[in-house]
């Protein structure tokens, strides 16, 4: 036999469906024999999807009991000080998130900035999902280059990151700081 596992992964709360839809294939009977052809028609599917409690409405929210979260500026940033940049200079932000049982694509999008002075540049993500002997493990790598367009001093706002993980039954945060 043959079959095909489909994931979904509810992006709002409330009552969901998953409309019916058709199935079509062709089939022989044995070795030799003419291909049979089948058609059905399955049936609908409702989901109730609930949010966590303390869960920010209207973002994405993975679900996982494992997530990783790395971040790194390039150039490096030591200390809590300001960072000395010149005109033309720039910073990047790396981000890489990891998460057990989850597709990286489910992973929102980092922040869209604006601020005036700097130009904000994101690349486009990088997506990386492994599966394993049917074990999903999603990544998800993002990069931001900011350039400094003018003299001034700025401040980039601090990224949050939430997850629920279920086995727990905690909603955990991780936060890049400003």
């Amino acid at each position: 036999g043959l079959s095909y596992t489909l994931l979904f992964y509810p992006q709002r709360e409330g009552r969901l469906e998953i409309p019916s839809f058709e199935v079509r294939y062709t089939a022989s009977t044995g070795y030799g024999s003419a291909p049979t052809p089948f058609q059905f028609q399955t049936s609908p599917l409702f989901v109730d999807a609930r949010l966590p409690p303390g869960v920010d409405r209207g973002g994405l929210l993975v679900t996982t009991g494992s997530f990783e979260l790395e971040s790194s500026w390039t150039p490096r940033i030591a200390g809590d000080g300001p960072v000395q940049l010149k005109v033309g200079d720039a910073l990047s932000l790396e981000v890489t998130r990891r998460a057990e049982e989850v597709p990286g694509m489910v992973f929102a999008p980092l922040p869209v900035f604006s601020i005036d002075g700097l130009g904000v540049y994101p690349a486009s993500p990088a997506v990386n999902d492994r599966i394993n002997r049917g074990a999903l493990s999603g990544n998800r790598t993002d990069a931001i280059t900011f350039v400094c367009e003018r003299e001034g001093s700025y401040e980039i706002p601090e990224m949050r990151f939430q997850w629920w993980d279920p086995d727990r039954e905690v909603l955990a945060e991780r936060v890049i700081p400003s």
